[in-house]
């Protein structure tokens, strides 16, 4: 056994059986975070489910989980991670919005665990401040010398080109092209040490906050 992760898709049979509950945005965001507990963690305290839907689904999956007995039972906290998009204060904002309309206790800004009973928080991703998303994160831990040459075919094709909806997606999609074993995705780039250093120190506030939330 290790971390607990399930879909988006809610089935009948899920059980809340983990002291530690995580919701993020994605699988990619999933495989990223049980990457990352899996540092300093045997994972066996943790469940980490991936959301899709409005901020009510959120809060509907928070509550579902509080009113489950199982849960009740182990439950010790509920972190969340949003991207930040293009604005991390709205984001802030909305997260402890979810938090509070689901009867928790929420804190006013990024990485802060509050609470007694089952304790909260929340992440922005990629640090709290800045735009973007866990791409932006990830970039951070590249090899420079790749990451340059990524950057560069990137601006070039945007160049000469229509550019690429989301510019910073298609400069890591580069960089993975780019390694000696080619990965697709981000979940398999996370298994990677040399394609993802976990131990990067870019990921240190996301971990402090992993950490926080299991203490």
């Amino acid at each position: 056994m290790t971390v607990k992760q399930t879909p988006s898709i809610l089935e009948p049979t899920i059980v809340f059986d983990r002291a530690l509950l995580l919701l993020v945005e994605g699988p990619d965001d999933q495989a990223f975070a049980v990457q990352q507990i899996m540092r300093f963690s045997d994972g066996l305290e943790w469940h980490v489910h991936f959301m899709t839907g409005n901020s009510t689904d959120w809060v509907d999956f928070i509550t579902l989980a509080l009113d489950s007995d199982q849960f009740d039972d182990v439950g010790r906290a509920i972190g969340i991670v949003l991207d930040a998009d293009t604005s991390a204060a709205s984001v802030a904002t909305k997260a402890s919005s979810m938090l509070k309309r689901a009867g928790l206790s929420a804190p006013a800004k990024h990485g802060e665990i509050v609470g007694s009973g089952v304790k909260s928080g929340f992440f922005v991703m990629p640090d709290g401040t800045a735009t973007g998303a866990l791409e932006e994160l990830l970039i951070g831990s590249f090899d420079e010398g790749r990451l340059a040459l990524a950057q560069s075919y990137i601006g070039d094709v945007a160049d000469q080109y229509e550019p690429p909806k989301n510019r910073v997606k298609g400069v890591v999609q580069a960089y993975f092209a780019g390694q000696r074993d080619h990965v697709k995705s981000i979940p398999v780039a996370v298994q990677k040490q040399t394609v993802i250093p976990r131990e990067h120190e870019v990921f240190s506030s996301f971990q402090q906050f992993l950490k926080d939330l299991a203490a």
